[in-house]
């Protein structure tokens, strides 16, 4: 074809038909810019098509990390719930002589002591900003309210490790020695965030377990700073949970 070219103008020139060479080399320039032109399009296309799959994988991938993240918010809301029932029986018997059982109130007693901390996961969301590909997500309401919702995160993680881990660390303090070792080993066995799956056992001397509790200088205070981080906790992993499945009806709205 190249050959069939160079012929031709070269047949041009030598039969001094400048006219019908000049509109021939026209032609051929523009042939030219056209077939760059429409390499340039199928190019064009191509990093079109690879970004809107790239797209569609993170925001894939972005749907499995928060339905994680739901996963660990509930789980904190049930540990959360167990330890305000565990902290609400404990001033029970602090304030009053309210009925209780010695093996419940043993349960509390050293539930209260733990911090169960939610770390969320954010490999995808932080891969997207190091990598610049934070651009290749077109919906830009996705991308304001995971912004948002990750830097809630962080939030409450930084109240966790610095504030109410704390008052747990502190009450755990005060109660350590108010069980005794071999009942404290049998629960830690079978206490879970969220409950208590083990056997009961005899507690003795349960009368004097209170008695010892009710002389603990500060742990009122405690109890009650427990509470309030607990309930505080909730209202956080509630809104993150209300959050993550509103971007995730976003985001499956999206990969349609």
């Amino acid at each position: 074809m190249l050959r069939f070219f160079r012929q031709l103008r070269q047949r041009l020139l030598t039969d001094n038909k400048f006219g019908k060479y000049l509109l021939y080399a026209v032609g051929e320039i523009a042939l030219v810019t056209i077939g760059i032109l429409i390499a340039l399009q199928i190019n064009t296309w191509n990093e079109e098509s690879k970004n809107r799959r790239l797209e569609a994988t993170y925001l894939a991938n972005l749907k499995k990390e928060l339905v994680f993240n739901i996963q660990l918010a509930n789980e904190q809301i049930e540990f959360s719930d167990f330890q305000i029932i565990n902290c609400k029986l404990i001033l029970d018997l602090l304030q009053g002589n309210m009925p209780y059982d010695p093996m419940e109130l043993a349960i509390a007693l050293e539930h209260v002591g733990w911090n169960h901390e939610v770390i969320f996961v954010s490999d995808v969301w932080s891969e997207l900003y190091a990598t610049g590909n934070i651009g290749l997500i077109r919906n830009e309401e996705i991308k304001m309210r995971l912004t948002d919702l990750y830097n809630v995160m962080r939030l409450v993680n930084t109240f966790q490790e610095h504030e109410w881990s704390s008052y747990n660390f502190g009450a755990r303090r005060l109660l350590a020695d108010i069980l005794p070792p071999a009942v404290r080993l049998h629960i830690d066995e079978s206490l879970e965030p969220g409950g208590f799956t083990g056997d009961n056992i005899t507690i003795t001397n349960p009368e004097n377990i209170i008695k010892r509790l009710r002389e603990i200088e500060g742990l009122p205070g405690f109890i009650v700073d427990i509470i309030q981080t607990r309930k505080t906790s909730n209202v956080f992993m509630r809104g993150q949970i209300k959050g993550m499945k509103s971007i995730n009806d976003l985001i499956e709205q999206e990969l349609k």
